[in-house]
């Protein structure tokens, strides 16, 4: 009898270590994902006098890459090897020119930029010749350097002051509608801060991602909130510890968007962000990207990239393409700033 007990008892333990490890398993493993460490397969520098490019801060991949100059005022178009093959747009205050460049997409044979200086939106061929200009109006509350447009051609821009973060337009810049979840803060100052985000088009959905917090929201085309979804604060818990005593030092601190994502790109069913990180001093010496994949209606964390072994990352755009290569400029000011084209493992 007793050693039936025993037998009973071990087969037990055994049953719930299995449990035990297979809910583990399924649980979110964000705090123990290693970083993969990746060198540039192609590299070119800036300059200060560089007439190349002086400023990379936007940048979209098709056939060809294509990258914002924003301090020439001009999208620089370079192929494969960053070679430079073509110029769209030129800094001043012409019809056809910027007389400040915001962001941009190429959507088809087009390439649609945000001309700040007059606030509109600019038309261009892909290989750079004018078609037209697009009036923004007076809606100052647009955030010039992060749209995205689905694959009907309608435009969704982020706005900080609008009643909805997100607006909806056709390619004539007519406004459709406005839609998205609203952080209403107690001090109404603070709206604009608190509802910065990024916004991409993943498949035949909107996404948003609030660019101080972990959350990301799933729209429909049509407005309708599909899904909210807090990442794993594990992944990022340096970054959000200094927000935190940064505001509880002064709550005049609690105005900044303390970015923790700063770029977005979308392939497939995967999205590509950066986010800061910081060393034990709470230097955000670098930072890194953080590869989610969207599979049944969830977002999982599956890899972490650091594009930079030297502690001199900081990249203010990047692009991911079909073929697995990631293109990122480095903006860091330890270094000359950079073009980089990466082989993702």
């Amino acid at each position: 009898m007793k050693f039936e007990n025993r037998f009973y008892i071990t087969m037990y333990l055994v049953l719930l270590t299995s449990c035990m490890v297979l809910f583990s398993s399924c649980y979110d493993n964000s705090d123990r994902l290693s970083v993969v460490e990746l060198e540039p397969n192609v590299m070119i520098e800036e300059f200060g006098d560089s007439t190349y490019f002086r400023g990379i801060s936007y940048i979209v991949v098709d056939d060809f890459i294509y990258a914002a100059d924003e301090d020439n005022g001009r999208i620089n178009k370079l192929d494969s090897k960053l070679n430079l093959v073509g110029i769209i747009g030129r800094r001043g205050q012409g019809p056809h020119d910027f007389a400040g460049l915001g962001c941009f997409i190429v959507y088809k044979d087009t390439i649609l930029a945000v001309n700040l200086g007059g606030l509109s939106l600019n038309a261009y061929t892909i290989d750079g010749d004018f078609i037209e200009k697009y009036t923004l109006g007076s809606d100052y509350s647009l955030t010039a350097n992060n749209f995205c447009v689905d694959n009907e051609g309608y435009m969704y821009f982020t706005s900080r002051i609008d009643s909805f973060p997100i607006i909806k337009f056709d390619r004539q810049m007519n406004r459709q509608f406005s839609f998205g979840n609203w952080i209403e803060p107690e001090n109404k100052e603070f709206r604009p801060f608190l509802n910065s985000c990024l916004i991409a088009c993943l498949d035949d959905k909107i996404i948003t991602i609030q660019k101080d917090a972990p959350v990301i929201n799933v729209y429909g085309k049509d407005g309708t909130h599909l899904l909210k979804k807090n990442l794993p604060e594990e992944l990022f818990k340096k970054r959000l510890l200094f927000k935190k005593r940064e505001q509880e030092k002064d709550a005049s601190n609690l105005r900044k968007t303390y970015g923790l994502f700063g770029s977005v790109s979308t392939v497939d069913n995967k999205i590509y962000l950066t986010y800061v990180d910081h060393d034990e001093q709470d230097i955000p010496y670098k930072n890194k990207v953080v590869e989610i994949l969207f599979e049944n209606n969830d977002f999982i964390i599956n890899r972490v990239f650091s594009l930079s072994k030297e502690k001199s990352g900081w990249f203010e755009a990047i692009a991911v393409t079909n073929d697995n290569r990631i293109v990122v400029s480095n903006a860091s000011i330890q270094e000359n700033p950079s073009i980089s084209v990466y082989l993702l493992k």
